[in-house]
């Protein structure tokens, strides 16, 4: 039966889990989210959504790079000992790219990222430091604990299939629309307003995908997250909040980009950096505990 170590140095539990999942339930989500942004944000290339106007003219000399939607791994419902463990990392905006970039799309890009190795091995190359990053928080919230080695990024489930952690996820963005800097290329221009527009629709994904446990990437549009919630937010002290949406609540974790300039916040340029060891790693930590 498949089990997985919760007994590491890096944020564990003391038993072993039986993980489960339930790739039905996630394809009746990708397909209920395929069917919302058709009706609400794009669809064949063609932009549906009612706020394009506002957003356009609120963007001044930036470019808005339209339709861009998110990756949900087809191991997405997952369950520890029948307890569901739905993993949603949230950042700000994708950030470039190409318009309409479909759910398929988005997650072969990822499956792009999920073939390369945390560092560069023989041939195949390293992941840029924002999914090195992605891969820490993985392997600590699923209780793999911090490393380097690509066997590892595999949970092993009860019916004996080994999954990469990339395929036991939701890579979301706050805003389906990136906005560039047409003068100088700067990513993460948004405004005020294309934030305000973006939030009916995070809300709606996060009812769809029903996420456990949230890790925002990027401390700078906290508040505009935690808006889309229910009520104000419930701080558990550090960096985690708990978020409610209707009759349910997820652990909302905030901390910065993993490509954050400068050693103070970066935590996506290897396994050991401060901010991982003495802020990710203590949240975490407190958030399994919480599991027992």
């Amino acid at each position: 039966m498949g089990a997985t170590a919760r007994s590491d140095s890096t944020g564990g539990l003391s038993q072993m889990a039986v993980i489960t999942s339930d790739r039905g339930r996630t394809a009746e989500r990708s397909a209920a989210l395929t069917q919302y942004f058709a009706e609400n944000v794009f669809h064949d290339k063609v932009f549906t959504c009612a706020s394009e106007a506002a957003c356009c003219s609120s963007r001044g000399a930036e470019e808005l790079i339209r339709g861009q939607l998110h990756h949900v791994g087809a191991d997405y419902d997952l369950s520890f000992d029948g307890r569901p463990i739905r993993v949603a990392v949230i950042g700000q905006e994708y950030g470039g790219g190409n318009e309409f970039t479909t759910l398929e799309k988005r997650s072969g890009e990822i499956a792009k990222s999920r073939d390369l190795r945390f560092k560069t091995t023989g041939a195949i190359k390293g992941r840029n430091p924002h999914m090195k990053g992605t891969t820490s928080i993985l392997r600590l919230l699923f209780g793999q604990g911090l490393g380097t080695d690509y066997e590892s990024e595999h949970l092993t489930l009860a019916n004996g299939s080994r999954p990469h952690i990339f395929d036991c996820f939701a890579l979301t963005n706050f805003l389906l629309c990136s906005a560039v800097s047409a003068r100088t290329g700067a990513r993460g221009q948004s405004t005020a307003v294309m934030r305000a527009n973006c939030t009916r629709h995070f809300r709606r994904a996060m009812e769809i995908l029903e996420p456990t446990v949230l890790v925002l990437q990027s401390k700078w549009f906290r508040d505009d997250v935690l808006a889309a919630f229910d009520g104000p937010a419930e701080a558990l002290g550090g960096s985690a909040y708990r978020v409610r949406y209707g009759d349910r609540t997820a652990t909302l974790l905030a901390f910065s980009h993993p490509a954050s300039h400068g050693k103070v916040s970066n935590w996506g340029w290897n396994e050991r950096t401060p901010y991982l060891l003495e802020t990710i790693l203590p949240a975490v930590t407190t958030w399994r505990t919480s599991l027992v």
